[in-house]
């Protein structure tokens, strides 16, 4: 983008014409005419009007000029020294205003000529800086703000939420006062006036949301957006937009930063669908690593009850059955059964390698805090939005911190999954409460509920209202709210929904078992 014309540094003809004109006509005016005041004062119009567009003319020498003009005029009107004094301080008053008028006029081209190169400055960072700068004007913004607030609207706010109609309106009277060279390379333009022409207005996918922005310049402060923008070759790209609109900030070229962070999403998300199928790789595997466990374990049992119980068969079926035989096979069988039987047991116990408890005193509020931070983009990520809501106050507990941190994030993240391809909203809340020695920790969704079949057998280890799920996370879960002398609950919301309910004690509870470690249901 060029540079805005600049004042030359020629004189225009006609300018200097008029000023030569003016000069001769004081100088005869002053030297020949009984005019008793001061007619040279005059000559400062002609410096005014030969510097009025404040171009770098020496206008030194045309003072200088003027001066000698003032004294060659009095010298040959006053030569012969007869006139009184009155004469004299006439020409001194309009040499010092000569005088004053030239020093005036030289600093004002100093400060236009800095004012110059400031600006120029301007215009290299502007256009060379990295970032995609739109400056748009919002003082039309301002004056409709303003217009509201004579009309009576107090709750701006409340106002605009039930006028969506006159927030576009308002969005609508913005206009874009000037663009960067990289904003025009980001959007696939090459001058400003083609970009003008195509658009013109601030931010058409913004919608609603541009409440906030009228918002934010009432009561003054930083706005941070993100938002869609359609690139002239109608690609749509993600853009996260912050300006300023302080008080004290000129509204007539507010600059908007724009970062494209199209392609950082499309990366970060299939990083993450790289994460969840490797994550889901892994789970797999372990599975099968344990069933392959299992399996060589329940088969010998299984055969041995497979043989003695052929055994016992034999027996009978002789002419004369050996009773003896037949007993001691059938108990066999029963030893065989017992031994299948410790091995359901330790599927229902969900094998694994024994996690080591290390309790410490953890804050109930602090935690959930701690938590959703880590949760927040994969909330994002679902399309959905995590809100805590603390009132355990001070509360504390005796617990493992990251256990139970596992147990959160297995809970928030079945509340996402379960709300993925919904078409209202996903929101998912902890709410945090602490009475009668006992803290609770609800995580509440707006999906669609848990179904009815599923009440009865949810913590069951491979029990899952998942396609891809493994079905152990609930089960791990709930073995480590138990470990700390607790309990987790599942129910549905009456307005829509579920809710998980973790109960646990604000005292200690011992307890010397190994405690699972969770994974997502």
């Amino acid at each position: 983008m060029s540079l805005p014309p600049v004042p030359g540094t020629r004189h225009s003809p006609a300018r200097l014409v008029a000023t030569i004109a003016m000069i001769v006509a004081i100088f005869l005016v002053d030297t020949f005419t009984p005019l008793m005041s001061g007619v040279a004062t005059l000559y400062v119009l002609a410096l005014i009007l030969l510097t009025s567009d404040l171009r770098p003319v020496n206008v030194a020498r045309w003072g200088l000029a003027c001066a000698a003009l003032t004294l060659i005029a009095f010298l040959a009107v006053h030569g012969n020294g007869n006139d009184d004094l009155s004469a004299v301080l006439r020409m001194v008053f309009s040499l010092a205003a000569i005088g004053v008028a030239t020093l005036l006029i030289r600093r004002a081209q100093k400060m236009f000529t800095t004012l110059q190169l400031s600006e120029q400055r301007y215009r290299t960072t502007f256009n060379t800086v990295a970032v995609a700068i739109c400056a748009y004007d919002f003082r039309p913004l301002a004056e409709a703000v303003a217009a509201l607030r004579a009309r009576g609207v107090s709750d701006l706010a409340a106002y605009l939420a039930t006028h969506p109609a006159e927030v576009e309106r308002m969005r609508r009277s913005l206009r874009l006062a000037d663009v960067n060279s990289t904003a025009l390379k980001l959007f696939g333009f090459l001058d400003a006036c083609a970009f003008r022409q195509y658009r013109d207005e601030f931010l058409p996918g913004l919608g609603p949301r541009f409440a906030d922005c009228i918002l934010a310049l009432d009561r003054g402060g930083e706005v941070e957006i993100e938002t869609r923008v359609e690139r002239r070759d109608g690609q749509m790209l993600d853009m996260i937009v912050v300006f300023s609109l302080a008080a004290e900030a000129a509204l007539d070229r507010v600059p908007c930063s724009m970062l494209d962070v199209t392609e950082r999403r499309r990366l970060g998300a299939a990083v993450a669908d790289s994460r969840a199928r490797l994550e889901r790789a892994h789970r797999a595997t372990v599975m099968a690593q344990v069933s392959a466990s299992i399996a060589h374990e329940i088969n010998q049992p299984l055969s041995a009850i497979r043989s003695y119980a052929g055994a016992a068969h034999r027996w009978l079926v002789r002419d004369r059955p050996d009773l003896g035989e037949v007993t001691t096979a059938l108990t066999s069988v029963i030893a065989s059964v017992q031994r299948a039987d410790e091995v359901i047991r330790r599927i229902r116990a969900i094998t694994g390698k024994p996690a080591r408890q290390e309790s410490t005193r953890v804050g109930l509020d602090a935690l959930v805090h701690e938590t959703a931070g880590l949760l927040h983009d994969e909330a994002a990520r679902h399309g959905g939005t995590l809100t805590v809501r603390p009132g355990a106050g001070a509360a504390e507990l005796t617990a493992d911190r990251i256990l139970l941190q596992q147990v959160l994030i297995n809970l928030v993240m079945n509340a996402l999954q379960a709300m993925d391809g919904q078409a209202g909203p996903r929101d998912v809340e902890i709410v945090t409460r602490s009475r009668h020695g006992c803290a609770t920790i609800e995580v509440r969704d707006t999906g669609p509920g848990l179904p009815e079949a599923f009440h009865e057998r949810a913590f069951e280890p491979f029990q899952t209202t998942k396609p891809d799920g493994m079905g152990v996370g609930l089960a791990i879960s709930a073995s480590i709210v138990e470990r700390h002398g607790g309990r987790l609950a599942l129910t549905d919301r009456p307005s829509g929904g579920a809710c998980a309910r973790i109960t646990l004690p604000l005292e200690p509870q011992e307890d010397t078992r190994p405690t699972p470690a969770a994974a997502p249901a």
